[in-house]
């Protein structure tokens, strides 16, 4: 037996305690590099745009962000513009654009208390991955929900594939989404979406859904699938990769339809 703080205990439940205590001391010690790296492009962007105002505006552009926001696109006279006419970079430029401070304050607050947390437990190559996927997975999906000549802008899309991604997180470890936080979250942030005027709904339902998807993906839905997708770490984030780029194909196929069928559905 081995001494301990309160009796004793066996040598194999000490040398486990001390296990666990230097897994929880390397978690505190990882630092949160790409969700830093992502608030400070977000902001980042957010000051090129103010400086830049409109002078990057010009033929059917008003200004900076219009150069870089999801459009399908269609201009009031039926000309093809965005997506639809070769910009398919708009699929991931808008979400590192807002539509104003408020905008930029909450999204980036989401992402600095999720983000760090989240990338602490899973990995930074994992939650890149998550990231990045749903944010493609919301542009897919507010395109193909909204009028070709709507333009949309946030990284809510990405935010909420986070919150998705998060409930397999605790899945994985034993706990109840529903009580630890995240389902509750989950369901305000989803009202808002659907009782505010003006937030794209489609980007933040499809960023969820992908989000969520990615993380049963890398993560698993239990302590035992946990384990299995840690070990298969670097084969499922090239499969979340590979999700991502055949996203941004149906996202060109969407905006390009969208604006020759006019094949949409408005959720505004």
């Amino acid at each position: 037996m081995v001494s301990a703080s309160v009796g004793f205990q066996c040598p194999e439940c000490a040398r486990e305690g001390a296990k666990q205590q230097r897994l929880v001391d390397v978690f505190r010690q990882q630092p949160s590099v790409a969700t830093y790296v992502l608030i400070g492009l977000n902001v980042a962007v957010f000051v090129l745009g103010a400086v830049a105002g409109n002078r990057l505006g010009g033929d059917h552009y008003a200004d900076f962000e219009s150069r870089f926001a999801l459009w399908a696109g269609l201009t009031e006279g039926g000309q093809v513009v965005g997506v639809a006419n070769g910009e398919w970079w708009r699929i991931i430029t808008s979400g590192f654009l807002h539509a104003g401070l408020l905008h930029l304050g909450f999204n980036m607050f989401a992402l600095y208390n999720l983000g760090g947390v989240m990338e602490r437990m899973i990995g930074t190559l994992r939650f890149v991955a998550i990231y990045v996927a749903s944010l493609i997975g919301g542009s897919l999906l507010a395109m193909a929900t909204s009028s070709p000549m709507s333009s949309g802008v946030g990284a809510s899309g990405a935010v909420f594939g986070l919150f998705g991604a998060f409930v397999f997180v605790q899945l994985s470890r034993g706990q109840n989404p529903m009580q630890g936080g995240i389902g509750s979250t989950i369901a305000i942030n989803l009202a808002f979406t659907f009782l505010i005027p003006g937030i794209s709904r489609g980007a933040h339902v499809g960023g969820l859904l992908v989000g969520a998807l990615c993380g049963w993906i890398l993560i698993g839905s239990n302590r035992l699938e946990a384990r299995s997708r840690a070990g298969q770490a670097t084969a499922r984030t090239v499969a979340v990769a590979a999700l991502s780029l055949a996203m941004m194909a149906a996202a060109v196929w969407v905006a390009n339809r969208v604006v020759v069928d006019g094949a949409f559905l408005n959720w505004n």
